[in-house]
């Protein structure tokens, strides 16, 4: 496959100048380009400088990752880099709190993937407040490995989705969207049985989430409850309802809700 012709869309044409930005940041740092042509991105993120040796990707329209060129060498002496992915897209401006669902807005059973298992989290509702407060958008990004494992279909999965939006529209908070991933390596559903980098740690979700809406993801948050949530993107903050030690988690709501109140 041509991936420069594929791809046209999101490219600019070959005899286009980089953008002034881009060649100011690599003027002034230890970023590379090897010289492909440069994708419409969000090349702002860019100034923020990774700690480890970094290389710069997007995700195309079948989730599959397209390396950018575009380098950052921390450690001249490793020859390993971790993959960042920039947003497609311009204008990103938008600020969002980026919500698990599980745990964070209704409580973890057993797969809850149907309107009867939901049971809805009274004590997230001051933290949602104060998101609001924040000028935060609020947006789901949720692994449902329940449907690659069969506990649910993915009808289900939608129903449920529209009970927990217009349960907490009713009471005062708008969710902009919800962005789910149904893929599990060890799914017993052959449509749902891969890998993706939609699935947290993995950012595809929340990249697609900043494509849709022209997110800052430099000014943006995740809230969730597990390690899993502390997302391979080192643009967002991360808050996270667990007893790990880990800096980023909290042991509860309240303190959660009071770490945010000070950004």
């Amino acid at each position: 496959m041509n991936v420069q012709k594929s791809y046209r869309n999101f490219l600019n044409k070959e005899d286009r100048a980089m953008s002034d930005q881009l060649k100011e940041i690599l003027k002034n740092s230890k970023y590379k380009h090897d010289g492909r042509s440069i994708i419409a991105c969000d090349l702002s993120l860019l100034k923020i400088e990774p700690s480890i040796n970094t290389k710069y990707s997007i995700l195309n329209d079948e989730n599959k990752e397209i390396n950018l060129g575009i380098s950052y060498t921390h450690d001249v002496s490793s020859s390993e880099f971790k993959a960042e992915f920039l947003p497609r897209g311009e204008s990103f401006n938008r600020k969002v709190a980026f919500l698990d669902r599980d745990g964070i807005l209704i409580e973890d059973t057993d797969y809850p993937g149907k309107v009867e298992d939901v049971i809805f989290k009274e004590d997230v509702i001051p933290l949602l407040q104060t998101l609001i407060h924040k000028k935060y958008e609020l947006i789901v990004v949720t692994n449902q490995s329940g449907i690659a494992r069969g506990k649910y279909t993915e009808n289900d999965y939608q129903e449920t989705t529209k009970y927990i939006t217009d349960y907490y529209k009713s009471i005062g908070f708008t969710i902009l969207d919800t962005f789910y991933c149904p893929y599990h390596i060890d799914g017993s559903i052959t449509k749902y049985k891969s890998q993706s980098l939609l699935r947290k740690p993995m950012p595809g979700m929340v990249i697609k989430a900043a494509e849709k809406y022209q997110v800052d993801l430099s000014k943006s948050i995740m809230i969730g409850d597990k390690m899993s949530d502390i997302l391979k993107c080192s643009y967002l903050k991360y808050f996270i309802k667990n007893n790990n030690e880990h800096p980023d988690c909290f042991k509860s709501f309240e303190k959660m809700t009071q770490a945010i109140l000070k950004l």
